[in-house]
């Protein structure tokens, strides 16, 4: 009732349930950050009702239900989505319903733990050409990382900022 018209939303650190944000039609995008009680039952309403672009959340949401992100394939405008990777290792179908994202243009993955489920995932998939990887992070095991970067055979443009891990610093020309 404040803000009718509000069309970008950024909640860090909040202590919110998620209960509301499908009344907030005008919304566009949507940034969920480390919201301690976030309830993932709302996102049913909230993918299904809001016609957003961009959808974030990261880390830190205590109560969500990973599997309930399954639930964004019900908001066909999301044209960019940032996630951290848990979210999308516990349900198998996640990733492919999340590429098969009529107007998805780009899928950001943070990744802490399963980084190489998560690119095994999608670079078997098929189901979306992938142009660009961006990498930043801890990376233990840089043969199976760039093992699985060979099955993204629309691969254009890849970037490897601050690297850290197993043989990463020193970079071979064998593995290019």
């Amino acid at each position: 009732r404040i803000l009718p018209n509000i069309t970008i939303l950024k909640l860090r650190a909040c202590q919110i349930t998620g209960k509301y944000l499908a009344q907030l039609s005008s919304l566009r995008q949507l940034s969920l950050d480390e919201c301690q009680y976030l309830d993932s039952d709302n996102f049913r309403d909230v993918f299904e009702h809001l016609k957003l672009r961009k959808f974030d959340i990261m880390e830190d949401c205590d109560e969500i239900n990973c599997c309930d992100l399954i639930e964004l394939k019900k908001c066909p405008t999301l044209e960019h989505i940032k996630i951290a990777d848990y979210h999308l290792c516990f349900d198998t179908d996640i990733v492919n319903d999340i590429l098969r994202m009529p107007r998805l243009k780009k899928l950001s993955i943070y990744s802490k733990n399963f980084v190489f489920d998560v690119l095994e995932r999608i670079s078997r998939s098929r189901l979306k050409q992938i142009v660009a990887f961006k990498f930043n992070g801890v990376l233990h095991n840089s043969d199976r990382f760039f093992r699985e970067l060979t099955n993204m055979n629309d691969l254009r443009k890849i970037a490897f900022h601050e690297c850290r891990g197993y043989d990463i610093e020193g970079m071979r020309d064998h593995m290019l």
